[in-house]
């Protein structure tokens, strides 16, 4: 017997929205789950029901590393799309009779910018575009470093504390039975 075609929408009906969300949540946890066991794939996945409870899978056992690992990615295929959308700097030799500015600052300091025409002002404004891109994405990246060099420090002073109440510890323990 062959199904028929379901018609995406939302289900109206209260009772039966819950049901088709576990079912399809449920369906959705173990297609990941199936997806990390047969093809050896990191997998996360985070679900929020409509009432706001979180439901999350991780093949590393930590969300967290897989969320690093997509912003560390995610922000490598900007800057390279970034560095591939750069517009190609024509020279004099190309035949166009224009040639970009080497820096969207120098094309703005220019005496002659109210006489620039649509397509002069059309390259100055990608040149800024990817500029500023460019400029957002390092940023970004600086920052990630430095949380990250945040949260190791914060991971080496938890350790030290947790060893000096361990040594505070074995002095109390020590000190009482001398007593």
């Amino acid at each position: 017997m062959v199904r028929g075609r379901l018609e995406l929408g939302r289900v109206e009906n209260k009772a039966s929205r819950q049901i088709s969300f576990s079912k399809r949540r449920n369906g959705l946890l173990k297609k990941a789950h199936e997806l990390s066991k047969q093809c050896d794939a990191d997998v996360g996945l985070i679900i929020f029901s409509p009432k706001g409870s979180l439901y999350e899978f991780s093949t590393s056992n930590c969300m967290e590393k897989i969320i690093d690992r997509y912003r560390q990615s995610s922000d490598a295929e900007r800057v390279n799309k970034v560095q591939q959308d750069r517009p190609k700097k024509l020279s004099a030799d190309s035949g166009t009779g224009f040639e970009a500015p080497k820096s969207p600052q120098r094309s703005m300091d220019d005496s002659d910018f109210p006489k620039k025409n649509l397509d002069e002002l059309n390259q100055m404004e990608k040149e800024l575009e990817t500029a500023l891109a460019m400029t957002m994405t390092r940023k970004t990246l600086l920052m990630m470093e430095m949380i990250d060099g945040l949260q190791e420090k914060v991971c080496i002073t938890v350790s030290l504390r947790d060893n000096y109440v361990q040594q505070l510890r074995i002095l109390f323990i020590s000190s009482h039975r001398i007593i």
